[in-house]
């Protein structure tokens, strides 16, 4: 079993989002504004599972 690398780009842990992606390795950021950052990931992720359902 290969161990999961962590990139950290985190600088604030209080505002510390956890990004995992499709290939396993997650990132940790510190957006200044984490619930806008999450909501717009979301908005984007979404966006594009319905250009490929379309």
């Amino acid at each position: 079993m290969v161990p999961r690398r962590r990139r950290v780009y985190a600088t604030r842990w209080d505002r510390m989002v956890r990004v995992q992606t499709t290939g396993g390795d997650p990132y940790l950021l510190s957006p200044a504004e984490p619930e806008a950052f999450v909501e717009a990931v979301n908005r984007m992720v979404l966006a594009q599972q319905e250009l490929r359902e379309a």
